[in-house]
């Protein structure tokens, strides 16, 4: 896989053509208007603050190196010239190298048409075939639902609630913390 390669061209529910594929160093002023529209909309994710260029270049930058040594992979999904959608999984380090940390996020006029469930499709079996790892852990706002949905849904099970475990425009939020095995016959000692 390379930068800006297209893993794969899909229909939404409602029949509209998206491209997920990996990034590309240009994207980032489209990153910039997606992941500023998420945080205008006071979306559940984890950033708080408006970023700027700087900030999603160094971000992509550094994404992009770590995806050449296979410790991180970022797909974006491509509607029409805009980014939509972006879901990312990053690998754990030393002891935790068997791990890695999976995120999704979907623009608000996108939500409920299939993109996020492509996403973890994808971002599992990249999880499985490019990091190797062997199980994928994810944090996720309480009050999300939807989410929570989707999470079940792929097989995470619940291993944590952290009251007041994000903190966003001054703010407390309850955290759920998830995990999935990637393997059927995974065991804990």
């Amino acid at each position: 896989m390379k930068e800006g390669q297209i893993i794969e061209r899909f229909v939404t529910k409602d029949g509209k053509e998206v491209i997920i594929r990996i990034p590309k160093m240009k994207d980032a002023r489209m990153l910039l208007a997606y992941f500023n529209s998420l945080i205008k909309e006071n979306a559940p994710i984890m950033f708080n603050k408006k970023l700027n260029l700087k900030e999603v270049r160094g971000r992509l930058k550094s994404g992009l190196e770590k995806f050449k040594r296979r410790m991180f992979l970022q797909l974006v999904v491509e509607y029409k010239g805009k980014i939509i959608a972006c879901g990312d999984i990053e690998k754990g380090k030393c002891a935790k190298s068997h791990i890695c940390r999976l995120g999704i996020s979907v623009h608000k006029d996108f939500r409920g048409r299939g993109i996020g469930k492509e996403l973890m499709r994808l971002l599992l079996k990249f999880a499985r075939t490019f990091l190797k790892t062997e199980m994928v852990v994810l944090s996720v706002y309480a009050n999300n639902k939807v989410a929570i949905h989707l999470y079940k849904k792929y097989g995470f099970r619940r291993y944590g609630y952290l009251k007041g475990g994000i903190k966003k425009r001054g703010r407390y939020f309850d955290e759920i913390l998830m995990w999935r095995p990637l393997r059927e016959n995974y065991e804990v000692s």
